[in-house]
């Protein structure tokens, strides 16, 4: 925003306070609050989007006026991560729009996209998936082959895979991907995410050879569409990397993980979150082809910038300081093994929930590492608590 356009929203906001908003208009108060929110003034947006609500229901419950400014407070709400909140506005814009509006109105299929969406952040992925299926049924009456239809699609593919509907999510990413590729360009940025979608179903089903030709389909649309520095390049290499690793295709896989690093390095920078997670890749290729000092280096540098960008205590911080024990346990290095691995147990069983698999599998390697240094009814006991999460 420009200097003299910040100026002009600041002025606005200014004047709206000293009538008290008495005589501003719907509209008025809207557009203040836009711009307050935009500038990241959070308390004057919030107020002004009150205001807003209120001048609208004197318009009149049905309103439209009154819809949108119940949707605006919906996506206020939830882009400062107060979801709760959303979830009431987007709800109640939902329920005017369907009194109001015809069954397969486009309006109302926003509305359950708009909650889909929140419902997926809530971590409610049968809710979303019932959404979703909403919101799809009324574009394909609408236009089955639409940009919409498609989206819609990929939207609900995820809501399957959150529940671990990997065939319905593939049979739903394919549908999109025909319609995509009917209505779009080959080099479109959403062919490739769809394919990279896939790619990603298709890894979690074990279809490596697959996963690895959808990846690499993907990656030339994302290089002949944003060029070969781009960060989305350096995206489907970190997973096209992956794929590789279970493939056992290590030296592919560290050409493809190397080249991620030195793009993300050059593009986000060398502290950045996916540059971590780029090195982490890396580490792992390294530590299978025994360069085991260069995999120590790259796990510990992946480490030090997960702490600095999300706090000591993420689980993403965890997840390298396991990887890190993981490594010094099988080189029989028990000692150096013992702090990583304990400090990354504790930050899993305070993050995670109880009975996280991820948990279960730290608690089997500390469970390995007590034993190897002789403290065997401690193992016993750690045992004990992995039989219990995994049993019950």
């Amino acid at each position: 925003m420009s200097g003299m356009t910040r100026i002009a929203g600041l002025a606005l906001v200014a004047a709206l306070t000293a009538i008290g908003c008495g005589g501003a208009s719907w509209e008025e108060l809207n557009q203040a609050a836009k711009t307050a929110h935009g500038e990241g003034r959070i308390e004057d947006a919030e107020r002004l989007f009150g205001e807003a609500l209120a001048r609208a229901e004197a318009i009149g419950d049905d309103s439209d006026e009154r819809v949108k400014s119940l949707n605006n407070l919906g996506e206020f709400f939830r882009s400062t991560g107060r979801l709760a909140d959303a979830e009431g506005y987007y709800r109640r814009a939902l329920e005017v729009r369907e009194r109001q509006l015809d069954d397969n109105a486009p309006e109302l299929a926003q509305s359950y996209g708009n909650l889909a969406l929140l419902e997926r952040l809530l971590g409610r992925p049968a809710e979303e998936e019932r959404l979703y299926r909403r919101a799809l049924a009324i574009h394909r009456h609408n236009n089955p082959a639409s940009v919409e239809t498609g989206d819609c699609l990929n939207n609900l593919a995820i809501a399957l895979y959150d529940q671990g509907k990997y065939d319905e999510a593939e049979q739903a990413l394919r549908e999109s991907l025909e319609i995509w590729e009917g209505i779009v360009l080959a080099d479109s940025p959403k062919i490739a995410a769809s394919l990279g979608n896939l790619a990603f179903i298709h890894k979690q089903q074990g279809r490596l050879g697959e996963s690895a030709e959808l990846y690499e389909r993907a990656l030339e649309i994302w290089r002949r569409n944003r060029g070969p520095q781009d960060p989305e390049v350096a995206r489907g290499l970190t997973n096209l990397g992956e794929v590789y690793r279970l493939q056992e295709r290590y030296d592919d896989a560290e050409q493809a993980l190397r080249q991620a690093v030195e793009i993300r390095e050059k593009a986000l920078g060398p502290g950045a979150v996916e540059t971590a997670q780029s090195l982490n890749s890396l580490a792992m290729i390294r530590r299978h082809q025994d360069a085991v000092d260069e995999a120590e280096a790259l796990y510990r540098r992946a480490i030090e910038i997960l702490e600095h960008e999300r706090g000591a205590e993420h689980s993403d911080v965890g997840a390298g300081l396991f990887n890190l024990a993981v490594l010094y346990l099988e080189l029989e290095r028990w000692q150096d093994a013992e702090p990583p691995l304990t400090r990354a147990l504790e930050i899993f069983e305070r993050e995670l929930p109880e009975r996280h698999p991820m948990v279960a599998v730290a608690l089997e390697r500390y469970a390995e590492l007590l034993r190897r240094t002789a403290r065997a009814d401690e193992a016993e006991a750690v045992t004990a608590r992995v039989a219990a999460i995994r049993g019950g």
